[in-house]
């Protein structure tokens, strides 16, 4: 049996400067599939994911029209739903982006990190949905912003890299949701480098609040790629050095 579909257009709204659909709202797709399928199952309270880990396949472009698949995940004792694997695919049903969540409940709170890289971020109504709580795909603009003014700190403006045609692209991360974050917090994102590679960089990032409770927590890799056809380039040997004089404490972890 086919796991349960709907149908995505994707807008103007949904890309970025190369109209090439921005990495975020891929989840925020995963999302209106999660709904729909919970409303035609019948159940009543909302589904919060408490952790996923993404995959990013191949880009989805302006106009695009995408099947997002939701497939419940179950206890094998209990039949009870623990999880779900999605699905993004093209008109040609090749594989645009792979998601796999569990419910939300086991992401638990870690120790503050060392020192890294930080900035500071408001909670705008525009960040948050029902309860005035953020919602998961915020926290994902959040992070793209702090590892955007990182890399402009080793002197990086992703407008250069567009005109040169090299870029930055996201192709995977693991995230895991911690504690609710409310509308009108202060909070602090970090971007500490935990793997550097000759053609990617991989970044740990959290969000904490004011009083240093963790909220979230992702682990993303980032390749370098010339982005007319998605070929691996060496990174600028001016960015790896920056990398490397940062923090070498922030080693993958756990989401």
């Amino acid at each position: 049996m086919d796991p349960f579909s709907i149908l995505v257009r994707v807008y103007y709204e949904d890309t970025d400067a190369g109209q090439i659909v921005y990495h975020a709202n891929y989840l925020t797709f995963c999302a209106r599939a999660r709904s729909e399928w919970r409303r035609g199952a019948g159940a009543g309270e909302p589904i919060a994911l408490g952790a996923a880990r993404c995959k990013f396949v191949r880009p989805s472009r302006l106009d695009d029209l995408l099947t997002v698949t939701c497939e419940p995940q179950r206890d094998a004792a209990t039949g009870r739903v623990v999880g779900f694997r999605q699905e993004v695919l093209g008109a040609d049903g090749g594989r645009r982006f792979l998601m796999e969540g569990e419910i939300e409940g086991g992401a638990g709170r870690q120790d503050p990190p060392a020192p890294a890289f930080a900035i500071k971020v408001r909670a705008y109504g525009e960040d948050t949905g029902a309860g005035d709580e953020v919602r998961p795909v915020s926290y994902l603009r959040y992070c793209e912003r702090a590892r955007t003014d990182w890399l402009r700190g080793a002197g990086v403006a992703q407008g250069e890299g567009l005109v040169g045609g090299n870029g930055y692209v996201i192709g995977s991360m693991r995230c895991a949701l911690a504690a609710p974050s409310r509308l009108d917090e202060l909070l602090t994102v970090t971007c500490a480098p935990s793997r550097i590679g000759q053609a990617s960089l991989t970044f740990w990032q959290e969000v904490r609040g004011a009083d240093g409770t963790l909220r979230f927590t992702m682990e993303g890799k980032v390749a370098y790629l010339r982005l007319s056809d998605g070929v691996p380039q060496r990174i600028p040997a001016a960015t790896l050095d920056y990398a490397r004089q940062a923090d070498a404490g922030h080693e993958g972890r756990d989401c």
